[in-house]
């Protein structure tokens, strides 16, 4: 996969919509937010409609995953979270994990 220079939304997406979901969603954001280093930026979350959102802005979308999906919450989240990235200026979302083709989006 070759990316074009840029910077990337990278998004973290995990089926839920209560109490205990919103505070694994927090946890997982607190844990990308202490990992990722100059690798990128985390940028907020939102939830709706059944589904909760971790953005996070990178130039190097791939790379930062590598680096943060063997981290205990993340690693935990795998078998339910889907991970995509697209440019900040496009609409298109490449899909990292998990493997397989179906479409991508936010709500």
């Amino acid at each position: 996969m070759t990316l074009m220079p840029g910077v990337y939304q990278l998004v973290f997406q995990l089926r839920g919509s209560s109490e205990l979901d919103f505070e694994e969603m927090i946890a997982l954001e607190e844990e990308l937010e202490s990992a990722i280093g100059d690798l990128g930026n985390v940028d907020g979350h939102d939830l709706g409609q059944g589904e909760m959102n971790i953005f996070v802005h990178t130039a190097s979308p791939v790379r930062l995953f590598e680096t943060v999906r063997s981290l205990p919450l993340v690693a935990r989240a795998m078998p339910r979270l889907k991970v995509a990235f697209r440019p900040l200026d496009g609409d298109a979302y490449e899909v990292l994990h998990p493997s397989g083709t179906y479409r991508f989006t936010v709500a």
